[in-house]
């Protein structure tokens, strides 16, 4: 096929989109003008149209798989545009009137509403027969990459031939630059990427064009079976090895949290899509690390249950242990599905992520109950309570410190921290949390015996003697468990020799040196040994901050002809539990002694 030809075969399916998904087509062209009339009219506020207009965009788009290729297709469009308009109609109402728009509430509503159909879009057609869910899953895959890279490559096309234009021939006005970045990310990308999914047509056309999009690239069978499998194995290796040393050593930087949870999302995009693969390895993984899977994911469900009286559930936590029960559950499924049946993973999904909107369950009305349980429990084990009234107490631990003002921050973020019996109308944690509490909104408890810290400065009213040396400079250094630093202090010249004077840092020396101007080392002074004998010598355990005079902070060092006097300033001692750190601010005089 030329190249002309080509081309206006594609412009075909662009028209073919338009004529499948018109509706979706409509809200993403009415989101692309309000976007470029909010650029030149910043005052101008359409986040409620925005949400109402994302909403019937998507569910648009998911209900066109629900009336292609029926009999009587005519009579399940009618319906189901009456259903799309009912359901948008009472969205709109729903965010004009009840919704506070300004919290992240909404957004997250919309994410998971939005999230919930385009599932729908992709298990219709499995349900129905006419490809399998890892099909269709691919062609999205596929689409989204292929319109990535086409759309990406036309935009940053264009705005460099703008820059051209600007910077040779005449101004360009800059809010040009953001019209083209929506019209071509909002409306045109989206377009593309539609035209890409595969038809649901029974002509031959419609059968040959939806077999070219759900066919696997070649490369992309590689990077799947070669790459992306055997490192997902061996990710698993590391991950139950991690497992396991926790129940040792405990997980005390929170790691293994994230870690599976990066695990679950990856098996289970991989599970999908390798569904038309048939290779040993693709079956051992189908066959091996879904369960695995289940095992770790169920491992975190037990450890966020365990937690559960003294912590109570977030809105972190809770997507977290959504997500942990239906990998657990998928691990499972995948016991007894065959790839004709892979759509029933995503309905049960479907049924996770509404049960995640719909109180008294959703993603908000179960952390409020729960965090607020949490400060109850709190205020009663503390008898910060008479009555309904809280009184103030002295009794709290740092952890529960700590944990007071994690969930009353987090109820004040969502507007139910009233929800609290005792804390007033118009409460505000940054301003009432102390008054109301009885402690700081910030503080932050560490205890006495993990944290350590001295100082020791030269007393300043003393002058420092330099005579006998031929240069001055100041320099510093910082010893300690992740440093690694090179202070040059200053380079001098004498007899047509250049010299310079460094003091190198990291967490296992301190060293004050002086190169020639080959690099050769003329002297090199260890200066940690010092700085501790100081420590020892000059402070108790009680002092943070001593005094002293100069000549109990000066130090002289001699090498190959060379004397250096190095005089602290200013030191520092820290120790927590990452372990010791040095601070050094120090002069330093350089003579010649032969």
């Amino acid at each position: 096929m030329r190249l002309s030809e080509r081309i206006l075969q594609q412009f075909r399916y662009l028209w073919i989109a338009c004529r499948r998904f018109p509706l979706v087509l409509l809200a993403l062209f009415t989101i692309s003008v309000l976007s470029s009339i909010r650029v030149e009219s910043p005052a101008s506020d359409f986040s409620r149209a925005m949400f109402v207009l994302i909403f019937a965009g998507v569910a648009a788009f998911s209900l066109t798989f629900l009336v292609e290729n029926r009999d009587r297709q005519g009579r399940w469009r009618l319906f189901v545009a009456i259903g799309w308009a009912i359901a948008v109609a009472l969205y709109a109402v729903y965010i004009s009137v009840y919704a506070d728009i300004l919290k992240d509430d909404e957004a997250i509503r919309i994410i998971l509403l939005s999230g919930l159909l385009l599932l729908l879009s992709l298990f219709l057609p499995s349900v129905r027969r006419e490809m399998r869910l890892d099909e269709t899953f691919l062609s999205y895959v596929k689409a989204f990459f292929t319109t990535a890279f086409f759309v990406g490559i036309a935009f940053g096309g264009v705005f460099l031939i703008l820059a051209a234009v600007g910077n040779l021939l005449f101004p360009v006005p800059g809010t040009l630059y953001e019209h083209i970045a929506i019209w071509v990310w909002y409306f045109l990308a989206p377009a593309v990427f539609l035209a890409q999914i595969p038809p649901a047509g029974s002509a031959e056309k419609d059968r040959e064009r939806a077999a070219s999009l759900i066919q696997m690239p070649g490369f992309f069978r590689v990077l799947l079976s070669y790459i992306l499998i055997p490192l997902s194995a061996i990710y698993s290796l590391v991950l139950l090895a991690y497992v396991v040393k926790t129940w040792v050593t405990g997980d005390p930087d929170n790691l293994l949290l994230p870690m599976i949870i990066a695990y679950c999302v990856a098996v289970i995009l991989l599970f999908w899509l390798t569904g038309s693969l048939e290779s040993r390895i693709v079956r051992t993984f189908r066959l091996l690390l879904p369960k695995i899977m289940a095992i770790l994911a169920l491992y975190e469900v037990v450890r966020i249950l365990m937690d559960l009286p003294a912590k109570g559930i977030d809105r972190s936590s809770y997507f977290v242990l959504l997500l942990c029960i239906y990998s657990s559950v998928f691990g499972i499924l995948s016991f007894f599905i065959r790839r004709d049946n892979y759509h029933i993973g995503a309905i049960v999904l479907c049924g996770f992520l509404v049960v995640s909107v719909l109180p008294p369950v959703d993603f908000l009305t179960l952390p409020v109950y729960s965090q607020t349980r949490v400060v109850e429990n709190l205020l009663q084990s503390n008898n910060m309570r008479d009555g309904d009234a809280i009184v103030q107490s002295d009794t709290l631990t740092g952890e529960e410190k700590e944990q007071l003002r994690s969930s009353v921050q987090f109820l004040f973020s969502v507007g139910h921290a009233t929800d609290i019996r005792g804390v007033p109308a118009g409460f505000d944690y940054y301003e009432d949390f102390e008054k109301v509490f009885g402690i700081a909104p910030y503080e932050t408890v560490i205890p006495e015996s993990e944290y350590t810290y001295r100082e020791m400065t030269r007393d300043k009213k003393e002058a420092v003697d330099i005579g006998g040396y031929d240069v001055f400079m100041e320099g510093s250094g910082m010893f300690g468990p992740n440093s690694k630093s090179t202070d040059v202090a200053g380079t001098y010249v004498e007899e047509a020799n250049s010299y310079t004077v460094e003091i190198h840092s990291d967490s296992t020396r301190m060293d004050l040196e002086i190169t020639d101007s080959a690099g050769k080392t003329i002297l090199l002074a260890h200066l940690l040994p010092d700085i501790q004998d100081l420590f020892s010598s000059k402070t108790q355990a009680e002092d943070t901050y001593v005094t002293l005079p100069t000549k109990d902070l000066t130090f002289t060092y001699s090498e190959n002809g060379l004397a250096v006097r190095v005089i602290y300033q200013d030191l520092n001692y820290g120790k927590d539990v990452d372990g010791e750190t040095y601070n050094a601010q120090m002069l330093i005089l350089v003579r010649k002694t032969a």
